[in-house]
């Protein structure tokens, strides 16, 4: 993320995009330096991803100023958050989905139970690894101290803050603090969706979604932070949560992932369902900036991996991207061996697709459902809407 700023000899002031940089106003409410708006064409329809701008380089003798003593265009740019000036933010230390959202994911029943591969042959799976705890960074950004009066979790059941300043913690200009949060969660929630991969929903009343609030009491005002938990009774065994549940109820993307009457299970058919966006291949958008991938689950075989590759348009040779770690075959967010996230950039010359593992983006690379071709639609792609 960055910001904007403006120098003015003439005066020896520069103006900052964000408030609480402009500490050379005495008066905190007339930091306010540099404002933005939506540019707009002439038939009154929003340009994606730019901006109008203007800043002040003078408060005025009466205390009055008109922020239009510099002015320009943006582009290609989106809003990372709210100027900072005025109090206090959260950050996600995980990076999604959202800076005051976190999201969690807890199997009951461990070690997981004995499975059987593609041979028929029993075997033991390492012990799972869910990303059952998440930390929040809450930092001061007021030109004074504040202090922290309370940290708490809505449920003590379901969620329990590890770590986090005590009651009277002072935070400085500029100083920040983790709050780290667990799902402990022993029981599913009462519910009677079905929010399982199973369409019978035969185990729905053992797994669903819990949904909660961290809240951080300051004296600068109540920061809140949404928490989701996707409680599993056991591992695999139809028991993960289905695409819509993911999507929407845990990671709260808000994209209408089947519509009325459809369903996921189409035979390899390449039928649309929701918002779906039937595209085998993708373009970069900017090309000073590298396409990024971040997984946000993993819900396969437990102990085995799985790779995300992308390749260029008409070629048979992909670039891995990156694998997760064996034992995270059933998590939310999941690491590397390495145990950093998985996740990967690239910067593509042309069109391009993706690989996850033995399935193509593009149906006809795929193994056909169906004689007759056409049947070969592995991968689906939605947009992600906050």
């Amino acid at each position: 993320t960055f910001g904007l700023y403006v120098t003015f000899p003439i005066f020896g002031n520069t103006a900052y995009s964000e408030d609480h940089l402009n500490t050379g106003e005495g008066t905190v409410a007339n930091r306010r330096k540099v404002r933005f708006y939506p540019l707009k064409s002439p038939d009154g329809t929003t340009v994606p991803n730019a901006f109008v701008f203007t800043s002040e380089d003078f408060v005025n003798g009466d205390g009055s100023f008109d922020v239009n003593d510099f002015f320009g265009i943006v582009r290609n740019v989106r809003v990372a958050g709210a100027s900072t000036g005025t109090g206090v933010t959260v950050s996600n230390l995980d990076g999604a989905p959202f800076d005051d959202r976190l999201v969690f994911n807890r199997i009951n029943i461990q070690p997981p139970e004995p499975l059987k591969d593609e041979f028929g042959n029993t075997y033991n799976p390492p012990p799972n690894v869910v990303h059952d705890r998440a930390t929040v960074r809450v930092t001061n950004n007021r030109t004074t101290a504040i202090t922290v009066s309370s940290v708490t979790v809505n449920n003590g059941s379901v969620w329990k803050v590890l770590s986090g300043p005590p009651a009277g913690t002072v935070l400085q200009p500029g100083q920040s603090v983790n709050v780290t949060v667990q799902f402990i969660a022993t029981t599913p929630p009462a519910t009677s969706e079905n929010e399982t991969v199973d369409p019978t929903g035969v185990r729905k009343n053992l797994n669903g979604t819990y949904a909660g609030t961290l809240t951080v009491n300051t004296t600068d005002g109540a920061k809140t932070v949404q928490l989701a938990g996707y409680f599993q009774h056991k591992n695999e065994d139809n028991q993960e949560a289905n695409v819509e549940t993911l999507i929407n109820k845990v990671f709260g993307y808000g994209t209408n992932v089947v519509g009325a009457g459809q369903s996921l299970v189409g035979g390899g058919r390449a039928t649309p369902v929701g918002e779906e966006v039937m595209s085998g291949l993708w373009a970069r958008v900017d090309a000073g900036r590298p396409v990024t991938v971040r997984q946000l689950a993993a819900q396969h075989g437990q102990g085995k991996t799985a790779t995300l590759q992308w390749y260029a348009q008409g070629s048979s040779t992909p670039s891995t991207l990156f694998t997760h770690a064996a034992d995270q075959g059933q998590t939310y967010l999941p690491t590397t061996a390495a145990g950093v996230a998985a996740a990967g950039s690239f910067n593509p010359a042309g069109a391009f697709g993706f690989k996850n593992d033995t399935e193509w983006s593009e149906d006809a690379r795929n193994r056909q459902e169906q004689p007759g071709g056409g049947f070969g639609h592995h991968v689906r792609f939605w947009p992600a809407r906050d």
